[in-house]
């Protein structure tokens, strides 16, 4: 997402999750330089439980607005699973070749991105 979606982003990545969370604590703040858009959100005391819905909702927006799920330098292991969301399976597997060129023994950051 660039900035100029961040406020669009963010009121909508709101109204969705209030639609499930109505009391829910919303932090957003993002980077001016790369477009990027961090999101805290706070549904209770049970928030750990509701993680993945939390992401699934977030990253649904994100996939919709074409966006991506991580910056250039890579993907968390929290992310690993919404890769898909913005790369197509054509440059999820350009990206294993990369980094098979770059470690084909696998010793780097083991198990960490594919």
């Amino acid at each position: 997402m660039k900035m100029d979606d961040m406020s669009y982003s963010g009121e909508e990545v709101e109204d969705r999750q209030r639609k499930h969370w109505p009391t829910a604590i919303f932090g957003l703040f993002g980077h001016i330089g790369d477009g990027n858009v961090h999101i805290i959100i706070n549904v209770g005391p049970d928030t750990e439980d509701h993680h993945l819905q939390i992401d699934e909702i977030i990253y649904g927006l994100i996939q919709e607005l074409q966006g991506a799920v991580s910056a250039e330098h890579g993907i968390g292991l929290m992310k690993k699973q919404f890769l898909p969301y913005s790369k197509s399976a054509a440059e999820i597997g350009l990206m294993k070749a990369l980094k098979h060129t770059m470690d084909p023994r696998g010793i780097l950051n083991p198990g960490r991105v594919f």
